[in-house]
């Protein structure tokens, strides 16, 4: 079943920095990741604020999962 996840990053000042330090290792896990369909960043005024994601999992605990360990 398709799943869409909507992330958004936190609002603090150290949201950014916190988004570049994990992103190689997020797109890293992602081109890896079967379960990937399609995926984009969230933008606001040109920057970052999120991602929107695509992903093919069998039910909801897959997807908690994922999350959890995603490096986002």
């Amino acid at each position: 079943m398709k799943y869409v996840l909507i992330c958004r990053d936190g609002k603090d000042t150290d949201a950014m920095n916190r988004r570049l330090t994990a992103r190689e290792k997020h797109l890293e896990d992602i081109k890896k990741n079967k379960n990937f369909v399609f995926g984009t960043a969230i933008l606001e005024e040109e920057k970052m604020v999120g991602s929107v994601m695509v992903m093919d999992f069998e039910n909801e605990e897959q997807v908690r999962d994922y999350l959890k360990n995603d490096a986002y």
